[in-house]
């Protein structure tokens, strides 16, 4: 995120290291500052940064100490068609012709760190990788650290031709048993998760369908004749009896990637560190 002059001033009370994406930016950094600074060059993300074949306007101003790092973002690392090599040559190109090469060239994502060391250059920022999610389809798969569980609140008996949730939105197709869990779309799980009969929960070592849209604070899942009992836990993404539902799976289901569902999760939601 490209920072704003205009918050400057909060970025040297909290000593922190700004990322400035054209020449005002630092030329007004450097004149009021000689704290560290990096600087973004965009070689083809399209969305912030001095594009890499305008890199000269950056003139002089970059020609200090304090120019401590420079980076670029990788659109899609994780596809092998040659954009991210593409890329890396621009941004290589660009740095060329900065007066001064900083300490810190680093253009690594999760998906470009794992591609090989011509994308290490410096230092790396892996991402996803680290919170248990597939960098590339294909990759290696990093070992889970998150995990997303809620407890049963009620569990009541569905007789067949009965619907539940809004909308009327699921019908049961025999006598059955649906359990209500303390989760729902505002704590981020989707509204639509099992619209189409994709998405489960482990339950007591069983994947169980969620049936009905997701409500705000609610999530319903059919449990048949599983033994349930309110106060047992949900598994949504992690591992319960041997059996699991991945970060990526679940993303899949509610039309997600990764990314988009561990950031969506919800301040509610407690964290529990283990």
């Amino acid at each position: 995120m490209p920072a704003r002059a205009k918050r400057f001033e909060e970025y040297e009370r909290h000593q922190l290291t700004p990322a400035l994406g054209d020449g005002g930016s630092v030329l007004e950094w450097t004149t009021r500052s000689d704290r560290a600074f990096h600087v973004e060059i965009d070689t083809g993300m399209g969305r912030a940064g001095v594009r890499w074949d305008e890199v000269d306007e950056l003139g002089e101003a970059v020609d200090a100490l304090s120019f401590q790092g420079c980076y670029t973002h990788f659109h899609s690392a994780e596809r092998s068609d040659g954009s991210a090599e593409r890329q890396l040559e621009r941004f290589l190109t660009a740095v060329g012709r900065l007066p001064r090469r900083p300490a810190m060239l680093h253009v690594a994502n999760s998906a470009a760190a794992l591609r090989g060391k011509q994308f290490a250059l410096d230092l790396v920022r892996p991402g996803i990788f680290l919170y248990g999610g597939v960098a590339a389809a294909g990759g290696p798969a990093p070992r889970p650290v998150v995990s997303v569980r809620a407890r049963v609140v009620s569990v009541r008996r569905i007789r067949s031709g009965e619907s539940v949730s809004y909308n009327a939105s699921w019908v049961a197709a025999r006598d059955t048993v649906v359990a209500t869990l303390r989760i729902g779309y505002a704590d981020g799980i989707r509204r639509d998760a099992g619209v189409q009969g994709k998405g489960h929960v482990l339950l007591r070592g069983k994947r169980c369908p969620i049936v009905g849209v997701v409500q705000m604070d609610m999530t319903l899942v059919e449990t048949g004749p599983l033994e349930v009992q309110v106060g047992d836990v949900a598994t949504f993404v992690g591992e319960e009896a041997k059996q699991r539902i991945t970060l990526e799976e679940f993303a899949g289901w509610s039309g997600e990637v990764p990314h988009e569902f561990l950031t969506g999760l919800g301040a509610r939601l407690p964290r529990l560190p283990v």
